[in-house]
C-alpha cells in the first residue's frame, strides 16, 4: 500500500490538490477582521458566529472542489496509463481519496487552528471550542468528499461542483435542518453537527436562550456523518473509471497534391494595413473569456444567495467592501 500511496503523493505535486488548501489562510484573516470590527463581542463566539458563513456557506463545494481537482486530474492523464497496469483499481482509488483527504485536513488545521492561534493571541476565552468546531467539520467532509470523487468520476467538474452546490442549499434549508426530521436528509448531517457548538442557526444567527439546539447532544448527528463517511468510502473506491481515448485523425496528402499546393511566401510580411492598436478591446478579449464570465455570474448569485439567507450580513457596521469580500 505504501507505494500506492507514494505514487499518488507524487502525482498530487504542482497540482491545485496542493494548493487548495491555502484559502484557509485568507479565510482566518477575513474571519478574524469581520468579528473584530462587526461583532461587538471579545470572546471567542464572536468569532466562531462568523465560521458559520463557511460552515453554512461553500463547506460542501469548496469539499467537492478538493475531490474533483483530483480526479479531473487522473481524467484529463488519462490514468497515467495505470488503467493498463496490473494494479488493484480498488487500492489506487481507495489512496486517491487518502491524499484528497489529507489535502482537506491541512486545510481544517490551518482555517481552524489559525483561527484558535489569534483567538489565543488576542487573549479571547472560550478558544478551546474552535478546536472541537475544526473537528466535527472535518469529519462532516469525509463522506462528501467520497461522493464528490465518485460523482467527478462518472461525469466531470461542473456537474460535481453544481450537485454539491445544491446540496449545501438544501442543507442549510430551515424546515430541515432544524425541523424533527433532519436525520432524514442527509445533506443536513453536516451542518446539523456543527450548530450547537457554533451557537447559531442556519442563517448565522445567534441561539435564543431556550432554544432545543443549546442543549442537543452533537452524538446523534456524529454517528449519521460516520454514516455519510462511510457511504462515501465505499463510493469513491467501488465507482469505475468512465474514460474514452480520442484518436484524432491526421489527414492524408498525397504528394502530388502538397506540391501543387505549395506556393511561394516572403519570410517577412509587411503590415501597411494593419490597423490602430486598441489595447482596450484586446484585453477586454483576453480578460472575459467564457470562464471568467460564468464566475463573474456565480459571484452576483452568490451576493443574492448572501443577502437572502444570512440576515447577519445586514447588520449596521457591516460595510459594502466586507460584504463583497466575504462573498
Amino acid at each position: 500500500m505504501s507505494r500506492y500511496l507514494s505514487a499518488e503523493l507524487l502525482r498530487s505535486r504542482h497540482t491545485a490538490l496542493q494548493w487548495l488548501p491555502l484559502t484557509a489562510l485568507p479565510l482566518v484573516g477575513l474571519t478574524y477582521n469581520l468579528a473584530a470590527f462587526v461583532n461587538s463581542r471579545t470572546d471567542a463566539v464572536g468569532v466562531l458566529m462568523w465560521q458559520a458563513v463557511y460552515l453554512t456557506g461553500i463547506a460542501a463545494p469548496l469539499t467537492a472542489l478538493f475531490a474533483a481537482a483530483a480526479e479531473n486530474r487522473e481524467k484529463k492523464s488519462n490514468y497515467g496509463g495505470t488503467l493498463w497496469l496490473p494494479l488493484s483499481r480498488k487500492r489506487l482509488r481507495a489512496t486517491r481519496l487518502g491524499v484528497i483527504l489529507l489535502s482537506l485536513a491541512i486545510f481544517h488545521v490551518l482555517n481552524f487552528g489559525g483561527t484558535w492561534l489569534l483567538l489565543t493571541l488576542s487573549g479571547r476565552s472560550g478558544s478551546e471550542r474552535i478546536a472541537v468546531l475544526g473537528l466535527y467539520a472535518y469529519i462532516g467532509t469525509i463522506g462528501i468528499a467520497g461522493l464528490a470523487s465518485a460523482l467527478t468520476r462518472l461525469t466531470n467538474f461542473l456537474i460535481t461542483f453544481l450537485v454539491f452546490t445544491a446540496w449545501q442549499i438544501v442543507g442549510i434549508t430551515k424546515p430541515l435542518v432544524e425541523g424533527d426530521h433532519w436525520w432524514i436528509w442527509p445533506m443536513t448531517w453536516p451542518v446539523r453537527l456543527v450548530l450547537p457548538i457554533l451557537g447559531v442557526h442556519q442563517n448565522a444567527v445567534p441561539l435564543e436562550p431556550g432554544s432545543p439546539l443549546n442543549k442537543e447532544s452533537p452524538a446523534g448527528a456524529l454517528i449519521l456523518c460516520g454514516v455519510l463517511a462511510l457511504l462515501g468510502l465505499i463510493a469513491a473506491t467501488l465507482t469505475p473509471e468512465s474514460w474514452q481515448v480520442q484518436k484524432k485523425k491526421s489527414p492524408t496528402v498525397s504528394p502530388s497534391t502538397a506540391l501543387k499546393s505549395a506556393q511561394f511566401r516572403p519570410a517577412l510580411l509587411q503590415r501597411t494595413a494593419a490597423r490602430k492598436p486598441r489595447p482596450y478591446s484586446a484585453l477586454t478579449l483576453a480578460a472575459l473569456t467564457p470562464t471568467v464570465r460564468a464566475c463573474l455570474l456565480l459571484s452576483i448569485a452568490a451576493l443574492i444567495l448572501c443577502t437572502l439567507i444570512y440576515p447577519i450580513l445586514k447588520r449596521p457596521g457591516f460595510s459594502s467592501a466586507s460584504f463583497t469580500a466575504l462573498c
